[in-house]
């Protein structure tokens, strides 16, 4: 996206008095939501005794974690905020990691691993997961190259560890 396509839906969402807030809710309450999910998950898992389910969970979400962190901080991409000087919605402290969007990875391998638990909550996960994709983009957080990468990264690797190294249900 361009500066101005970037600074007209910046512009349209302050003309609004409550717009900034409501953006900014809306991206942490998903965020918020994504984890009380995952959690009760493996909270379930716990309590049925069903260690295996959680011992892969567990190892799929966060090696897949660690390597999206490494590989931003590696590639360093600069936001949309510090290459074209605007204020973004949502407060954000530094800069830099752009690329790929870690909640929006996050929120989508949530969603493959809520999808071999249950379809419907799949489903749910993986449309909040793109609402907040669209929400990071419009708040001057992330290009959509950041959150599409970021998407498609949760959804392979996800699917990858879910179904494939560690098919069958949990």
């Amino acid at each position: 996206m361009t500066e101005e396509i970037y600074r007209d839906i910046l512009n349209k969402i302050r003309s609004y008095a409550e717009g900034p807030q409501i953006v900014d809710y809306a991206m942490r309450t998903i965020t918020h939501a994504a984890i009380v999910g995952y959690v009760a998950m493996l909270g379930v898992f716990l309590l049925n005794k069903q260690y295996h389910a959680l011992y892969e969970n567990i190892l799929v979400t966060g090696v897949a974690f660690a390597v999206v962190s490494l590989l931003r901080k590696k590639i360093g991409a600069k936001r949309p905020y510090e290459t074209m000087k605007f204020e973004p919605i949502a407060d954000r402290k530094g800069g830099g990691d752009s690329f790929p969007s870690r909640h929006v990875f996050s929120i989508f391998i949530i969603a493959v691993a809520m999808l071999k638990q249950n379809i419907w909550l799949g489903l749910l996960f993986l449309v909040m997961g793109l609402f907040l994709a669209v929400l990071r983009v419009i708040a001057g957080l992330h290009y959509p190259r950041d959150v599409i990468a970021g998407a498609l990264i949760g959804i392979i690797s996800g699917g990858l560890g879910f179904f494939l190294i560690f098919p069958g249900r949990m």
